[in-house]
Protein backbone atom coordinates (compact mmCIF):
# COMPACT_ATOMS: atom_id res chain seq x y z
CA UNK A 1 0.00 0.00 0.00
CA UNK A 2 3.05 2.40 1.28
CA UNK A 3 4.55 1.61 -2.23
CA UNK A 4 1.66 2.66 -4.10
CA UNK A 5 0.74 5.43 -2.70
CA UNK A 6 4.64 6.47 -3.25
CA UNK A 7 4.21 5.63 -6.78
CA UNK A 8 0.92 7.92 -7.07
CA UNK A 9 3.19 10.76 -5.38
CA UNK A 10 6.10 10.47 -7.98
CA UNK A 11 3.29 10.44 -11.04
CA UNK A 12 1.79 13.22 -9.64
CA UNK A 13 4.96 15.41 -9.01
CA UNK A 14 6.48 14.35 -12.82
CA UNK A 15 3.31 15.17 -14.31
CA UNK A 16 3.82 18.89 -12.31
CA UNK A 17 7.17 19.28 -13.22
CA UNK A 18 6.38 18.67 -16.79
CA UNK A 19 3.44 21.55 -16.46
CA UNK A 20 5.52 24.10 -14.96
CA UNK A 21 8.34 24.22 -17.80
CA UNK A 22 5.85 22.96 -20.55
CA UNK A 23 7.01 26.50 -23.12
CA UNK A 24 10.84 26.18 -22.64
CA UNK A 25 11.02 22.34 -22.57
CA UNK A 26 9.11 21.77 -25.86
CA UNK A 27 5.79 20.45 -24.49
CA UNK A 28 3.67 23.11 -25.37
CA UNK A 29 3.16 22.77 -29.17
CA UNK A 30 4.30 26.34 -30.68
CA UNK A 31 3.41 25.49 -33.97
CA UNK A 32 0.16 26.97 -32.57
CA UNK A 33 -1.05 30.02 -31.57
CA UNK A 34 -0.07 30.61 -27.86
CA UNK A 35 -1.94 32.84 -26.11
CA UNK A 36 0.08 33.36 -22.51
CA UNK A 37 -2.43 33.80 -18.72
CA UNK A 38 -1.16 35.08 -15.69
CA UNK A 39 -1.63 34.11 -12.40
CA UNK A 40 -3.13 31.06 -13.31
CA UNK A 41 -4.86 30.09 -10.38
CA UNK A 42 -8.05 27.21 -10.32
CA UNK A 43 -10.56 30.02 -10.93
CA UNK A 44 -8.79 31.89 -13.79
CA UNK A 45 -8.18 28.49 -15.29
CA UNK A 46 -11.94 27.82 -14.96
CA UNK A 47 -13.47 30.97 -15.86
CA UNK A 48 -11.54 31.26 -18.80
CA UNK A 49 -12.79 27.41 -19.98
CA UNK A 50 -16.13 28.49 -19.28
CA UNK A 51 -15.67 31.43 -21.56
CA UNK A 52 -14.47 28.88 -24.28
CA UNK A 53 -16.59 25.98 -23.81
CA UNK A 54 -19.83 28.70 -24.00
CA UNK A 55 -17.91 30.24 -27.39
CA UNK A 56 -17.74 33.45 -25.95
CA UNK A 57 -14.26 33.36 -26.63
CA UNK A 58 -13.24 31.52 -29.41
CA UNK A 59 -9.52 30.64 -30.40
CA UNK A 60 -8.53 28.34 -33.22
CA UNK A 61 -5.60 26.01 -33.08
CA UNK A 62 -4.16 27.46 -29.75
CA UNK A 63 -2.27 26.55 -26.68
CA UNK A 64 -2.87 28.11 -23.38
CA UNK A 65 -0.16 28.53 -20.88
CA UNK A 66 -0.55 30.07 -17.49
CA UNK A 67 2.54 31.95 -16.27
CA UNK A 68 3.70 32.34 -13.06
CA UNK A 69 6.23 33.41 -10.36
CA UNK A 70 7.63 31.02 -8.09
CA UNK A 71 7.75 33.37 -5.39
CA UNK A 72 3.97 34.26 -5.56
CA UNK A 73 1.89 33.24 -2.47
CA UNK A 74 -0.76 31.38 -4.40
CA UNK A 75 -0.19 27.62 -4.28
CA UNK A 76 -0.01 26.55 -8.22
CA UNK A 77 0.21 22.85 -7.82
CA UNK A 78 -3.48 23.24 -7.11
CA UNK A 79 -3.88 24.38 -10.86
CA UNK A 80 -1.20 21.70 -12.25
CA UNK A 81 -3.80 19.16 -10.20
CA UNK A 82 -6.77 20.48 -11.81
CA UNK A 83 -5.48 20.46 -15.05
CA UNK A 84 -3.94 16.85 -14.69
CA UNK A 85 -7.56 16.17 -13.25
CA UNK A 86 -9.71 16.85 -15.86
CA UNK A 87 -6.98 16.37 -18.83
CA UNK A 88 -7.04 19.45 -20.69
CA UNK A 89 -5.02 18.74 -23.35
CA UNK A 90 -4.30 23.14 -24.57
CA UNK A 91 -3.75 23.88 -21.13
CA UNK A 92 0.14 24.10 -19.58
CA UNK A 93 1.89 25.81 -16.43
CA UNK A 94 5.08 27.35 -16.72
CA UNK A 95 7.23 28.35 -13.59
CA UNK A 96 9.15 31.72 -13.89
CA UNK A 97 12.39 31.57 -11.44
CA UNK A 98 14.52 34.42 -10.13
CA UNK A 99 14.54 37.34 -7.75
CA UNK A 100 12.79 40.06 -8.08
CA UNK A 101 12.39 43.82 -5.97
CA UNK A 102 11.03 47.05 -5.82
CA UNK A 103 14.64 48.01 -6.90
CA UNK A 104 15.36 45.70 -10.04
CA UNK A 105 11.28 45.34 -11.23
CA UNK A 106 11.90 48.55 -13.74
CA UNK A 107 15.05 47.23 -15.58
CA UNK A 108 16.81 43.93 -17.06
CA UNK A 109 17.23 41.33 -14.19
CA UNK A 110 17.14 37.80 -13.36
CA UNK A 111 13.82 36.99 -15.45
CA UNK A 112 14.87 39.52 -18.33
CA UNK A 113 15.74 36.55 -20.41
CA UNK A 114 12.39 34.62 -19.11
CA UNK A 115 10.28 37.15 -20.30
CA UNK A 116 11.88 37.14 -23.83
CA UNK A 117 11.74 33.50 -24.63
CA UNK A 118 7.91 33.89 -23.44
CA UNK A 119 7.15 36.96 -25.40
CA UNK A 120 8.73 35.37 -28.65
CA UNK A 121 7.05 32.02 -28.14
CA UNK A 122 3.49 33.24 -27.86
CA UNK A 123 1.15 35.57 -29.73
CA UNK A 124 -0.44 37.26 -26.69
CA UNK A 125 -0.87 37.97 -22.57
CA UNK A 126 -4.00 38.70 -20.44
CA UNK A 127 -3.58 40.30 -17.33
CA UNK A 128 -6.16 39.35 -14.50
CA UNK A 129 -7.50 40.94 -11.37
CA UNK A 130 -6.36 41.08 -8.14
CA UNK A 131 -5.25 42.88 -4.94
CA UNK A 132 -3.34 46.41 -4.90
CA UNK A 133 -0.11 47.00 -6.01
CA UNK A 134 2.74 48.17 -3.26
CA UNK A 135 2.33 52.02 -3.59
CA UNK A 136 6.19 52.26 -3.79
CA UNK A 137 6.33 50.90 -6.95
CA UNK A 138 5.26 54.23 -8.17
CA UNK A 139 6.64 56.48 -5.84
CA UNK A 140 3.64 56.86 -3.38
CA UNK A 141 3.59 56.87 0.38
CA UNK A 142 1.20 53.68 1.59
CA UNK A 143 -2.64 54.91 2.11
CA UNK A 144 -4.65 53.18 5.05
CA UNK A 145 -6.55 51.32 3.15
CA UNK A 146 -4.48 50.00 0.79
CA UNK A 147 -3.94 46.25 1.00
CA UNK A 148 -0.20 44.38 0.30
CA UNK A 149 -0.88 40.94 0.10
CA UNK A 150 1.41 39.84 -2.49
CA UNK A 151 4.28 41.63 -3.40
CA UNK A 152 6.28 39.16 -5.43
CA UNK A 153 3.44 38.59 -7.77
CA UNK A 154 3.04 42.18 -8.47
CA UNK A 155 7.00 42.64 -8.87
CA UNK A 156 6.86 40.03 -11.38
CA UNK A 157 3.37 41.37 -13.38
CA UNK A 158 4.72 44.98 -13.68
CA UNK A 159 8.57 44.10 -14.68
CA UNK A 160 6.70 41.86 -17.60
CA UNK A 161 4.71 44.34 -18.52
CA UNK A 162 7.80 46.79 -18.59
CA UNK A 163 9.67 44.39 -20.99
CA UNK A 164 7.16 44.54 -22.94
CA UNK A 165 5.70 47.80 -23.24
CA UNK A 166 8.66 50.17 -21.25
CA UNK A 167 7.90 52.94 -19.25
CA UNK A 168 9.68 56.49 -17.95
CA UNK A 169 11.50 55.03 -15.30
CA UNK A 170 14.14 53.95 -17.83
CA UNK A 171 14.01 55.81 -21.25
CA UNK A 172 17.04 53.97 -22.91
CA UNK A 173 15.40 50.47 -22.57
CA UNK A 174 14.11 49.01 -25.81
CA UNK A 175 10.42 47.23 -25.22
CA UNK A 176 10.09 43.68 -26.38
CA UNK A 177 7.27 44.82 -28.82
CA UNK A 178 9.62 47.05 -30.73
CA UNK A 179 10.08 43.62 -32.26
CA UNK A 180 6.61 42.53 -33.00
CA UNK A 181 4.49 45.24 -32.96
CA UNK A 182 1.31 43.48 -33.05
CA UNK A 183 1.62 41.52 -30.09
CA UNK A 184 -1.90 41.36 -28.06
CA UNK A 185 -1.78 42.59 -24.51
CA UNK A 186 -5.02 42.79 -22.55
CA UNK A 187 -5.52 43.54 -18.83
CA UNK A 188 -8.18 43.34 -16.43
CA UNK A 189 -8.70 45.68 -13.20
CA UNK A 190 -5.28 44.96 -11.79
CA UNK A 191 -3.79 43.89 -14.73
CA UNK A 192 -4.26 47.75 -16.08
CA UNK A 193 -3.29 49.12 -12.90
CA UNK A 194 -0.01 47.32 -13.20
CA UNK A 195 0.34 48.21 -16.67
CA UNK A 196 -0.18 52.13 -15.82
CA UNK A 197 2.61 51.35 -12.77
CA UNK A 198 4.81 49.67 -15.32
CA UNK A 199 4.74 52.66 -17.98
CA UNK A 200 5.76 55.15 -15.25
CA UNK A 201 2.21 56.25 -14.09
CA UNK A 202 0.52 56.36 -11.06
CA UNK A 203 -2.71 55.47 -8.84
CA UNK A 204 -5.43 56.66 -6.87
CA UNK A 205 -5.05 54.42 -3.94
CA UNK A 206 -8.52 54.83 -2.64
CA UNK A 207 -11.43 55.82 -4.74
CA UNK A 208 -14.49 56.88 -2.07
CA UNK A 209 -11.95 59.02 0.24
CA UNK A 210 -9.05 60.50 -2.93
CA UNK A 211 -11.59 61.60 -5.69
CA UNK A 212 -15.19 62.15 -3.56
CA UNK A 213 -14.45 62.88 0.03
CA UNK A 214 -16.11 60.47 1.33
CA UNK A 215 -15.03 58.12 4.65
CA UNK A 216 -18.14 55.95 5.35
CA UNK A 217 -19.90 52.91 3.89
CA UNK A 218 -23.37 54.75 4.46
CA UNK A 219 -21.93 57.88 2.60
CA UNK A 220 -20.61 56.10 -0.67
CA UNK A 221 -24.35 53.60 -0.44
CA UNK A 222 -26.27 57.25 -0.95
CA UNK A 223 -23.58 58.39 -3.84
CA UNK A 224 -25.07 58.12 -8.00
CA UNK A 225 -25.32 54.17 -8.54
CA UNK A 226 -22.94 55.28 -11.83
CA UNK A 227 -19.82 57.02 -9.00
CA UNK A 228 -19.57 53.47 -7.08
CA UNK A 229 -17.11 51.10 -8.45
CA UNK A 230 -18.03 48.13 -5.91
CA UNK A 231 -20.82 46.94 -3.92
CA UNK A 232 -20.66 48.57 -0.40
CA UNK A 233 -23.64 46.53 1.20
CA UNK A 234 -21.06 43.82 1.54
CA UNK A 235 -19.17 45.55 4.49
CA UNK A 236 -22.69 45.37 6.29
CA UNK A 237 -23.15 41.90 6.18
CA UNK A 238 -21.48 38.51 6.50
CA UNK A 239 -23.78 36.95 3.94
CA UNK A 240 -21.54 34.80 1.76
CA UNK A 241 -23.80 34.99 -1.07
CA UNK A 242 -23.78 39.15 -1.23
CA UNK A 243 -21.83 39.95 -4.22
CA UNK A 244 -18.75 42.05 -4.22
CA UNK A 245 -18.93 43.27 -7.70
CA UNK A 246 -20.87 46.37 -8.82
CA UNK A 247 -22.33 47.20 -12.43
CA UNK A 248 -22.75 50.90 -13.53
CA UNK A 249 -22.29 52.66 -16.76
CA UNK A 250 -19.29 54.08 -18.84
CA UNK A 251 -18.59 56.90 -21.38
CA UNK A 252 -16.92 55.98 -24.41
CA UNK A 253 -13.62 58.49 -26.04
CA UNK A 254 -14.57 59.98 -29.42
CA UNK A 255 -12.55 58.69 -32.38
CA UNK A 256 -11.03 56.01 -29.90
CA UNK A 257 -10.70 51.93 -29.39
CA UNK A 258 -14.27 51.41 -28.66
CA UNK A 259 -15.52 54.07 -31.78
CA UNK A 260 -13.19 53.54 -33.88
CA UNK A 261 -12.72 50.08 -34.09
CA UNK A 262 -15.95 48.79 -32.26
CA UNK A 263 -18.12 50.90 -34.35
CA UNK A 264 -19.91 52.03 -30.64
CA UNK A 265 -21.32 56.03 -31.00
CA UNK A 266 -20.09 58.09 -27.90
CA UNK A 267 -23.96 58.55 -26.69
CA UNK A 268 -23.88 54.70 -26.04
CA UNK A 269 -23.18 54.01 -22.40
CA UNK A 270 -22.93 50.17 -21.27
CA UNK A 271 -23.48 48.73 -18.09
CA UNK A 272 -19.97 47.14 -17.08
CA UNK A 273 -18.65 45.01 -13.97
CA UNK A 274 -16.14 46.65 -11.07
CA UNK A 275 -14.86 45.37 -7.81
CA UNK A 276 -12.11 47.44 -6.89
CA UNK A 277 -11.14 51.02 -4.81
CA UNK A 278 -8.14 51.89 -7.19
CA UNK A 279 -7.76 53.48 -10.09
CA UNK A 280 -5.09 55.55 -12.73
CA UNK A 281 -3.98 58.87 -11.38
CA UNK A 282 -1.08 59.99 -13.41
CA UNK A 283 -1.25 58.08 -16.90
CA UNK A 284 2.04 56.29 -17.60
CA UNK A 285 4.07 56.54 -20.64
CA UNK A 286 2.31 56.07 -24.31
CA UNK A 287 -0.97 55.40 -22.67
CA UNK A 288 -4.15 57.31 -23.45
CA UNK A 289 -7.68 57.02 -22.11
CA UNK A 290 -10.31 55.13 -23.66
CA UNK A 291 -13.16 55.37 -21.56
CA UNK A 292 -14.13 56.91 -18.25
CA UNK A 293 -16.95 56.80 -15.66
CA UNK A 294 -20.48 58.99 -16.40
CA UNK A 295 -19.01 62.03 -14.39
CA UNK A 296 -15.50 61.22 -16.04
CA UNK A 297 -13.26 61.09 -12.68
CA UNK A 298 -12.43 57.50 -13.01
CA UNK A 299 -10.29 55.98 -16.21
CA UNK A 300 -12.63 52.99 -17.24
CA UNK A 301 -10.00 52.22 -20.40
CA UNK A 302 -6.39 52.45 -21.89
CA UNK A 303 -4.52 51.49 -25.13
CA UNK A 304 -1.55 52.20 -26.43
CA UNK A 305 -0.28 54.74 -28.83
CA UNK A 306 2.22 53.14 -30.52
CA UNK A 307 1.38 49.28 -30.21
CA UNK A 308 -2.68 49.05 -31.64
CA UNK A 309 -3.41 45.27 -29.70
CA UNK A 310 -2.43 46.94 -26.10
CA UNK A 311 -5.39 47.79 -24.62
CA UNK A 312 -6.28 47.63 -20.91
CA UNK A 313 -10.34 47.64 -19.17
CA UNK A 314 -10.80 48.66 -15.20
CA UNK A 315 -13.98 46.70 -15.59
CA UNK A 316 -14.12 43.20 -16.24
CA UNK A 317 -15.44 41.81 -18.99
CA UNK A 318 -13.79 38.24 -18.42
CA UNK A 319 -15.93 37.35 -15.41
CA UNK A 320 -18.09 34.02 -16.93
CA UNK A 321 -20.83 35.51 -14.28
CA UNK A 322 -22.09 37.69 -16.54
CA UNK A 323 -22.89 35.14 -19.02
CA UNK A 324 -24.50 32.85 -17.33
CA UNK A 325 -28.14 33.60 -16.43
CA UNK A 326 -28.49 30.52 -13.43
CA UNK A 327 -25.73 32.91 -11.77
CA UNK A 328 -27.12 34.64 -9.13
CA UNK A 329 -25.97 36.67 -6.06
CA UNK A 330 -27.50 39.32 -3.21
CA UNK A 331 -26.18 42.44 -3.85
CA UNK A 332 -28.67 45.10 -1.33
CA UNK A 333 -28.28 45.07 2.49
CA UNK A 334 -31.22 43.02 4.20
CA UNK A 335 -32.68 42.38 0.59
CA UNK A 336 -33.32 38.84 -0.20
CA UNK A 337 -34.13 39.13 -4.01
CA UNK A 338 -31.35 37.76 -5.84
CA UNK A 339 -29.49 39.35 -8.63
CA UNK A 340 -28.57 37.94 -12.42
CA UNK A 341 -25.72 40.54 -13.77
CA UNK A 342 -26.66 38.08 -16.96
CA UNK A 343 -30.42 39.70 -17.11
CA UNK A 344 -29.25 43.34 -15.61
CA UNK A 345 -26.20 43.30 -18.74
CA UNK A 346 -29.29 42.53 -21.11
CA UNK A 347 -32.19 44.45 -19.49
CA UNK A 348 -29.95 47.62 -20.04
CA UNK A 349 -28.44 46.80 -23.75
CA UNK A 350 -24.96 46.21 -22.07
CA UNK A 351 -24.67 42.09 -22.56
CA UNK A 352 -23.94 42.41 -26.36
CA UNK A 353 -20.99 45.37 -25.92
CA UNK A 354 -18.94 42.78 -22.90
CA UNK A 355 -19.56 39.85 -25.39
CA UNK A 356 -18.18 42.12 -28.61
CA UNK A 357 -14.72 43.08 -26.42
CA UNK A 358 -14.31 38.78 -26.62
CA UNK A 359 -15.32 38.78 -29.84
CA UNK A 360 -13.02 41.48 -31.26
CA UNK A 361 -9.92 39.59 -29.24
CA UNK A 362 -10.77 36.15 -30.70
CA UNK A 363 -10.82 37.85 -34.09
CA UNK A 364 -7.31 39.62 -33.72
CA UNK A 365 -5.97 36.63 -32.05
CA UNK A 366 -6.93 34.16 -35.14
CA UNK A 367 -5.56 36.66 -37.37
Amino acid sequence: MKRLKFIWLLLIFSSSVIAQNSLFDGEVNTTKKVLILMHPTVYNIQNFTWLQEHQIVNLENTELVGLFFENERYNYSQSIKYIDSLQIQNWHLQKISGKLSAENTFTENELTNNFEKVFNLSNGIIFFGGPDIPPYLYGDKTNLLTEITDPQRHFFEASFLFHLLGGSQNENYIPLLEKKSNYIVWAFCLGMQTMNVAAGGTLYQDIPTEIYGLNTVEDILKMNENDVHKNYNKPLTWDEEMTGAHLHKIKFIEDGFFTAKLSYSTNKNPKVYSYHHQCIKELGKNLKTEATSMDGKIIEAVSHIKYPNVIAFQFHPEKYSLYDENKTYLSTFNDTTKISFYHELKQSNSLQFNKSLWTYFSEIFNE
